[in-house]
């Protein structure tokens, strides 16, 4: 009993490879422990865990979100008396490019089970996971430089965001200056602002493997199958309109000076779902560099794999307030056809008959697919950001792992 558990544990906690299993030795041999059997050549089946450890594409480009100042809505504090006059340096304070940044490189792992036939056919299921990727930015009272402005004007944030309802309307007063209303608008003369990103993967695959060529130091295999892909990306502004009026005065004020609550609090998200169904075929190739005594076989691999997908795309955008008690969602969903490729080369190392080693970089391309470059709609009435196909995401990165072969 402990023999079968300590063959399951080391099967379940080791990283490994897909298309290991074709590539053992087929000498006949004894059995002599828990990773053995008498026959390889007759089949059975085979695990891998590969650790991975890429970056992906980032589909936001730049747009401005947020400018230093403010809108006088009603006149009570342009000098002038003018409603709708902008008040400060309208200079940018947040835009989607400060999302950009350095790429990131995200661990994940690649795991797989598989039998292989006796004449060499195998068939083999994996799941590809990445860990979240998460950007974020944010502006907040100071302005860079401390040029906050004679008045102060310059500490407030401003975005063009029109048909607010009057769940919207944040505090009713921001400044010390001015009357109730002046700067009506939870995103009109707002204290602190936040953009983030956050991009998430999944693959999945049921690839089938036969032999095309084989001699003793070089093999040749072709690969066909089902592949689903998942990316979810999620674009969340989140805007809070801080009260300046003392609440004593009984102004009609929301919070009071100061203070914000769920109900003076925007947020705006933009969910983007590409759901990628097809087809994968291809072709490997495994050369054999050599043998050194007492340490095992190493050899040299390359795999290459074209892709056709249907994309089933769900866009979502939704102004709402952070206490939940409203929010305007607009959803739109969308097809286009994706095709893709996948390239792998590296190296792999046999210790024994039962277990290989492997070092490689991959390289996975999606072409056509939907993102949201330009994230935001400031019509908070009937917000709908644009979804342009076209878009490309490229996925590179190292994997590394041990596969097993029971």
């Amino acid at each position: 009993m402990r023999k079968r558990f300590f063959q399951w544990l080391l099967a379940t906690v080791a990283l490994g490879l897909p298309a290991w299993a074709h590539a053992q030795e087929v000498i006949p041999r004894p059995f002599v422990g828990p990773l053995s059997h008498p026959r390889y050549e007759e089949g059975g089946f085979y695990t891998a865990l590969e650790f991975l450890y890429m970056r992906q594409t980032n589909p936001i480009r730049d747009q401005v979100i947020m400018t230093r100042g403010f809108i006088d809505v009603n006149g009570s504090i342009d000098p002038a008396g003018n409603p709708g006059t902008f008040i400060g340096s309208n200079e940018v304070a947040l835009r989607t490019s400060q999302l950009e940044g350095p790429q990131t490189f995200s661990p994940g792992f690649n795991l797989t089970f598989g039998f292989r036939c006796e004449d060499g056919f195998a068939i083999q299921a994996s799941w590809w996971h990445l860990a979240d990727v998460r950007r974020s930015a944010s502006a907040s009272v100071i302005a860079p430089g401390y040029n906050n402005g004679v008045n102060l004007e310059n500490t407030v944030l401003f975005a063009p965001v029109f048909n607010l309802s009057p769940e919207f309307r944040g505090n009713i007063r921001n400044l010390d200056v001015g009357t109730d209303g002046a700067t009506y608008g939870i995103w009109n003369a707002a204290s602190v602002a936040q953009i983030n990103f956050l991009q998430r993967f999944e693959l999945v695959e049921l690839m089938g493997r036969y032999q095309i060529f084989e001699s003793d130091d070089f093999r040749s295999y072709g690969l066909f199958g089902p592949r689903g892909v998942v990316m979810w990306e999620r674009f969340r502004w989140r805007t809070v309109d801080v009260g300046q009026v003392d609440p004593t005065l009984n102004q009609g004020n929301i919070t009071g000076i100061g203070n914000a609550g769920g109900n003076t609090i925007g947020v705006y998200n933009n969910v983007v779902s590409n759901r990628l169904y097809g087809l994968a075929a291809g072709v490997g190739n495994e050369c054999r560099l050599g043998m050194v005594d007492r340490l095992g076989t190493f050899s040299l691999y390359a795999d290459l794999r074209v892709a056709l997908y249907g994309d089933f795309v769900k866009g979502r955008a939704q102004y709402g307030l952070e206490d939940r008690s409203i929010a305007y969602s607009y959803a739109r969903n969308m097809f286009t056809l994706a095709p893709g490729f996948d390239a792998k080369i590296g190296f792999q190392w046999y210790i024994y008959e039962a277990i290989t080693i492997r070092l490689g970089y991959n390289y996975l391309g999606l072409i056509n697919t939907i993102a949201s470059p330009q994230p935001v709609d400031f019509n908070l009435g009937n917000a709908h950001p644009g979804y342009p196909k076209g878009q490309f995401r490229g996925f590179d990165g190292l994997d590394f792992g041990i596969g097993l072969v029971w």
